[in-house]
């Protein structure tokens, strides 16, 4: 519901501007940096584990904190080679749990760079090294299926982003837990083509599990965003599905970033949506699960004049206990709004962040000088980046809180921190949750930041971990940051498991590994596994594996136990066993032969056929001559073949230069049919193009013939070849085709566009009987006929 501040408290806690500063000394490396890609963000991350905010900017820049407000450039190459397009994300977790951040980077190619104490690894192995095949604009990490093992999610934009193997739909990562990961396909996220802009996950329906919400803006127009209720508390199984109704999911909006935050502190999730060229941005209060789209009379400017907004950050920049906003802009200034308190913002335009006019892209928040108020980094499309430092005096409490998983994601993505105070005489709760992308292409610091206003202390404080349990704490002091790692009751389990084959043809066998969570002083010590869902006990080790022989979709189900308590996971439709087939490999992509010589008897190319299934299968190799005349020009070897499982099979196109009828422009462009018999039809169609060398053996001198000229073929009699010579007074269209005594056509030895001069063409009668032939030499309006004999 909404809140209304009580007079006495307005009084007291007055509005105050955050004076932020812009950090302009030259030689502060963040101050310096500039401008780098259309639309690049920016995140605030502890990379070194020092408690201290670093800061990347999206692709390439690392700046280490060094305390004091000071930055040093980090010599690290992430983000070095990648394939740059218009939009360029990032998102950093720790998605092996072994305690500091990675950083996976989406674009025109994406990448995630595995930190190693500090040093960056660029992961090229398995699905997500597929730097190509992940290309998108923006992504966003996020447990999505609460294993403990963040997830991943890229969005593409189509239409946006050119990329050579494009359009993509959106990519959906899951974490296997030993760091790999695993496609998923089969949601409704990874379905069909539209222009995705930004994700962010989020439990806004409180249910336990995290939903998606993409920005789909196209930019200019209006449509519906895209976003996805998780069915993973009411099925068992993670499984985003579009949301249909309600006024969220069907508001035509230009979305960018969607953003749930309190901001009138009434203990539910409101909703803010930046739009660019369509529309105004919009917010909706959250009225007990009833979104309300509130208009400027309602909310303040906060919904009018600001169509072109891309980035919306939320914080309490004033500490007053409410929180406030930050929007950037792709032209003209940014736009600060500040909480009034009582559901209404006001425009600060005399504030410094929304001073410069120029292109805004990316911001990030986090109090990077440790003084207790959020400082704002800015990305620009022109010029420098942009740093503020709040230079917020003293008086107004704060606390921080910086989490980390053990049952949960390391990083804690998703858990979400709420803090009663009593501010102003009145009690609010607040809420934050830790997210790995709330901005444009970027994300604010992981360390949440509360304001307390007047008051002394957090009556209480109460983290909700992604796990499902909870930390409660009371009484806790103002103006500090407070480091908390999730604790679990004694005989927690959590069974978990991967494994390293989805989809096979039967038979095969798959390996199970168990990476079930134990609280610390117990440990699995008997494991169940059902591996084809009929209920029966199939192995008790913690590793097994298991054979397919019959095919069919299986569910997998693992049971563990303490002797005290015992969990179960099960994973649905984990395994597809296929039928045994072939599969046939084969580089269907045009090809270019280049030139054939004139003189050459015959020409070979060789293609091979590649068959990885577990079936054989009988190949027809086809011929469509195209251009090429007559049929006998060309020539494949076999005709047919037998490809067993894992084997391969090759076919040759031969190719007779002597034979073939010359065009005018001198290019051939057959084509290579290969049929399948257990596909019943053509599975592969290869385009050839090569040319002909030239006729000529001899150049012409450097003055044309003075006349036209056919000369008696040489030798004569002849078996099988001879050469024909002429000479030409001028350029242009030749002819010379071969008859019989009785005026029948042979077949026609050369036809094309050739210079002035002498030339010489070898004919090749391999495939005549003997006896006596004509030749007949058109050239413009001269014709003229010779006899040539041909011996056996």
């Amino acid at each position: 519901m909404r809140c209304v501040l009580p007079l006495f408290a307005a009084v007291l806690l007055a509005p105050a501007q955050p004076p932020f500063t812009r950090i302009t000394d030259p030689a502060h490396p963040v101050a310096a940096d500039a401008a780098a890609g259309r639309y690049a963000g920016a995140a605030w991350v502890d990379v070194n584990g020092d408690g201290l905010p670093d800061l990347f900017r999206n692709r390439t820049a690392l700046f280490l904190n060094a305390g004091s407000g000071q930055f040093s450039v980090s010599s690290s190459d992430i983000g070095q080679g990648l394939r740059q397009t218009q939009g360029s994300g990032s998102s950093w977790a720790d998605f092996d749990n072994d305690g500091d951040l990675d950083c996976f980077i989406s674009g025109g190619s994406s990448a995630l760079y595995r930190n190693d104490g500090g040093t960056f690894t660029r992961i090229t192995a398995g699905v997500i090294g597929d730097a190509a095949a992940n290309a998108g604009w923006a992504c966003a990490w996020g447990d999505y299926d609460n294993d403990g093992f963040v997830d991943l999610v890229i969005t593409f934009p189509n239409g946006f982003v050119g990329v050579p193997n494009g359009p993509l739909p959106n990519h959906l990562l899951r974490n296997e837990g030993n760091g790999t990961f695993r496609r998923v396909l089969t949601t409704d996220v990874t379905a069909g083509l539209a222009p995705y802009t930004v994700a962010s996950w989020i439990d806004d329906d409180r249910d336990g599990d995290l939903d998606l919400y993409i920005g789909s803006g196209p930019a200019g127009s209006v449509a519906k965003d895209f976003l996805y209720r998780n069915l993973l508390t009411e099925t068992g199984t993670a499984h985003l599905q579009r949301i249909t109704a309600g006024t969220l999911a069907n508001d035509l909006v230009d979305g960018q970033v969607w953003n749930f935050i309190d901001y009138d502190n009434d203990g539910d999730l409101d909703a803010y949506l930046t739009n660019y060229g369509g529309s105004n941005n919009n917010l909706y209060r959250n009225d007990g699960g009833v979104f309300t789209k509130l208009t400027a009379a309602a909310a303040g400017p906060i919904v009018s004049g600001n169509a072109g907004s891309l980035s919306n950050v939320w914080e309490d920049f004033d500490n007053d206990g409410d929180i406030d906003c930050f929007v950037t802009r792709d032209a003209g200034t940014s736009l600060f709004y500040r909480n009034n308190g009582d559901g209404t913002f006001a425009r600060i335009d005399t504030s410094a962040v929304a001073q410069v006019n120029a292109p805004h892209i990316g911001a990030a928040a986090a109090d990077y000088d440790n003084d207790g108020d959020m400082d704002l980094y800015v990305t620009a499309h022109q010029g420098a980046n942009e740093l503020y430092r709040n230079d917020l005096p003293p008086g107004r409490g704060w606390l921080k809180f910086s989490l980390t998983g053990t049952l949960s994601n390391r990083a804690a993505i998703g858990a979400v921190v709420r803090v009663k105070a009593v501010i102003g005489g009145t009690p609010y709760w607040q809420e934050r949750t830790v997210s790995a992308q709330n901005s444009f292409n970027g994300h604010s610091s992981f360390t949440l930041h509360m304001g307390l206003g007047d008051a002394a202390q957090a009556d209480s404080v109460r983290v909700l971990w992604p796990s499902g349990f909870d930390t409660v704490l009371t009484a806790v002091a103002k103006d500090q940051t407070i480091a908390l790692t999730e604790s679990v009751p004694a005989h927690t389990l959590r069974a978990r498991f991967t494994y390293d084959i989805v989809t096979e043809q039967v038979p095969f066998t798959v390996h199970f590994t168990d990476l079930s969570f134990a609280a610390p002083g117990s440990s699995p010590v008997s494991y169940a596994w059902d591996f084809d869902g009929d209920g029966v006990t199939d192995a008790g080790t913690s590793s097994p594996a298991w054979t397919y022989t019959t095919p069919g979709t299986y569910t997998v189900r693992l049971v563990i136990t303490d002797g005290t308590a015992s969990d179960t996971v099960r994973r649905t439709a984990a395994v597809a066993a296929l039928p045994s087939a072939p599969v046939l490999l084969f580089d269907a992509s045009p090809v270019t032969l280049g030139t054939v010589s004139a003189l050459a008897a015959f020409a070979d190319t060789v293609f091979m056929v590649r068959n990885e299934g577990k079936a054989g299968d009988t190949l027809q190799f086809e011929l469509s001559y195209g251009n090429v005349k007559p049929d006998s020009a060309l020539l494949l070897l076999p005709v047919s073949a037998f490809i067993g499982p894992n084997d391969s099979a090759t076919v040759t196109l031969r190719i007779f230069p002597q034979r073939i009828v010359r065009v005018f422009n001198n290019t051939y462009g057959p084509k290579l049919r290969i049929r399948s018999a257990h596909a019943g039809t053509v599975l592969f169609e290869k385009a050839v193009t090569f040319r002909m060398g030239d006729l000529q053996s001899a150049r012409p001198g450097p003055a044309a013939p003075a006349e036209y000229r056919l000369e008696q073929n040489r030798p004569n009699p002849f078996n099988p070849s001879t050469v024909i010579r002429f000479s030409l007074k001028e350029s242009g269209p030749v002819r010379i085709r071969l008859y019989t005594v009785l005026g029948e056509e042979v077949e026609t030895v050369v036809e094309e566009e050739m210079p002035a001069g002498d030339h010489s063409v070898r004919y090749d009668a391999a495939r005549l009987a003997s006896g006596v032939y004509l030749y007949r030499l058109t050239a413009g309006d001269f014709t003229a006929v010779r006899r040539m004999v041909l011996v056996r």
